[in-house]
């Protein structure tokens, strides 16, 4: 797995000190050496380092690392299964002892635990004790996942984790606390304790230990979607800051709109709620600006233009419809439906509902452009439809082969389009 934005920041500033490793060699015997049960590990064809064990166990591995304070940890983790006492993995920040499934003095962050509320949680490891130094939201991993990690310690024992939830370069916090009992360590490495059902289910990859990444780069706006005739939804790149994000001076819309009459945040979305109503048709135009990072980091000034347009019957339209792909004529292997939009105006999806049979799912916070088309499908196949164009998945999708109806209504429940393909199409 290569995140690319992490690869050009971290590669300049690897020393013999540091660790960093994505495994695109090919290998994880050099630049850095792994050690420890080495014969359960391979590099996979997505050039991660994975489990690859025959029966239950536990498995380690651990690389050289001097650096534990004033330094920050990124790493990512993939496990494919709901955690439990028996099943999950631990990332050894901190240890003195090479032999990570015996006593030591360090630090771990624990992935997986008994019950259904497993969350994130650093512990402290003395000889064969451990005890919680901070903890993240319960069941965050209660199920499979795959998250990015960043964790930082200072010189004063402040440890704080963040995690990218959506694989998307965007760190938020997750937990923090303070522990300055271990300032040394040798070593760095990673854990698994599995049944054999999981044993080779566990993944990791990118992996940095060095000096704290800093960020001196502001946050822009990535996207702006209109959510009704009286609010709109500000995605910015990062994670912005909450004061000024909430300061409704920030925001101004021309045409008597005004500023915001109220705003709410979440991490890095504003949604922005007006008194005024925008008219149908109408183009306006947003100024942002003093929005920070977490940081501290002031973006410049941004303007954009908008637009808030009802739609009609038949103004968007179901244009393709991949009910079988086997086999696959050159596509992916998943199943998909095309939206067309018929207008010379950008269409807000959200809260419109696509009905598939009897299933009815919800878009949430997508735009279809002018003329623009809209592939809709599972939201694994995003990786591999992207390419095609803009791609929207859902959790769970499913078209069946002999045929079926499809309805497109609108955030209003108001009919836009409906089609009943058939086998023999």
């Amino acid at each position: 797995m290569i995140r690319l934005a992490f690869l050009l920041i971290c590669i300049p500033l690897i020393s013999l000190s540091q660790v960093y490793d994505d495994f695109n060699d090919g290998d994880f015997t050099s630049n850095p050496e792994w050690n420890g049960t080495t014969s359960k590990f391979i590099v996979n064809d997505n050039f991660q380092l994975q489990l690859n064990d025959t029966a239950a166990g536990k498995a380690y591995l651990y690389t050289s690392n001097t650096m534990a304070t004033n330094c920050e940890w990124r790493f990512w983790v993939k496990q494919s299964f709901s955690p439990s006492s028996n099943n999950n993995g631990r990332i050894y920040l901190i240890s003195d002892n090479q032999d990570l499934t015996g006593d030591l003095q360090g630090y771990f962050i624990q992935l997986g635990e008994s019950g259904s509320n497993d969350a994130v949680e650093l512990f402290r490891q003395d000889g064969n004790e451990t005890t919680s130094v901070c903890r993240g939201t319960d069941g965050l991993i209660a199920s499979s996942f795959s998250l990015g990690f960043k964790v930082t310690r200072d010189e004063n024992g402040l440890w704080n984790i963040y995690i990218d939830k959506e694989n998307n370069g965007i760190y938020l916090p997750e937990a923090l606390g303070t522990d300055n009992t271990y300032t040394q360590t040798s070593y760095f490495g990673i854990y698994a304790k599995y049944t054999v059902s999981n044993s080779k289910k566990f993944y990791w990859d990118d992996i940095y230990v060095g000096e704290i990444i800093v960020d001196n780069q502001p946050p822009e706006v990535e996207n702006i979607l209109v959510l009704s005739d009286s609010s709109l939804l500000i995605m910015f790149d990062e994670a912005v800051d909450e004061v000024t994000a909430q300061n409704v001076n920030n925001y101004l819309v021309n045409n008597n709109i005004g500023n915001p009459q109220s705003i709410e945040t979440d991490a890095v979305d504003v949604t922005l709620f007006f008194s005024n109503k925008f008219q149908n048709n109408t183009v306006y135009t947003i100024n942002v600006k003093n929005i920070a990072d977490l940081a501290g980091n002031v973006m410049q000034e941004y303007q954009t233009q908008f637009s808030y347009y009802t739609a009609k019957e038949a103004d968007v339209v179901f244009n393709e419809i991949f009910p079988d792909p086997n086999p696959s004529v050159g596509l992916p292997p998943f199943e998909f439906i095309e939206l067309f939009n018929r207008t010379d105006n950008v269409i807000s999806l959200n809260n419109w509902t696509l009905t598939i049979g009897t299933s009815e799912k919800t878009f949430e916070n997508i735009n279809i452009n002018p003329k623009g088309f809209l592939i809709v499908g599972k939201v694994d196949a995003g990786e591999e439809y992207s390419q095609y164009g803009t791609f929207y998945g859902f959790e769970s999708f499913s078209l069946t082969n002999s045929g079926q109806t499809l309805m497109l209504t609108n955030q209003n429940g108001n009919l836009i389009n409906k089609i009943a393909y058939k086998k023999s199409w």
